[in-house]
């Protein structure tokens, strides 16, 4: 975990407070992962490179300890930041029509 973490240059976890009420738990997580969304396009744009983690890592009790993360909190994911000395080629990407269905009413 810590070998992981170790090679960016500074480690950013976003969290969320866990709500009771599922609705407002899920639109505060949506929320929060839009800005997440919003925050890596402004890091690109200033050529930080940034990759938001999730999986494995969120979920381990030593983590959340050795983070601080409380019981009342959510993790949405862990953004490993660094300078990047060459920008990376972008992928080839579909058009959007391809991964949309319209419905008309």
């Amino acid at each position: 975990m810590a070998e992981k973490l170790s090679q960016s240059q500074a480690n950013i976890i976003i969290t969320v407070p866990k709500d009771e009420n599922e609705m407002k738990q899920e639109e505060d997580f949506s929320a929060v992962s839009a800005f997440i969304q919003n925050f890596l396009l402004l890091a690109w744009e200033q050529e930080i490179g940034v990759l938001w983690k999730t999986g494995k890592l969120i979920h381990q009790p030593g983590f959340r300890k050795i983070a601080g993360i409380k019981e009342d909190e959510a993790i949405v994911g862990v953004l490993m930041l660094g300078k990047f000395d060459d920008v990376p080629a972008p992928k080839p990407r579909e058009a959007i029509i391809e991964k949309l269905t319209l419905i008309e009413a």
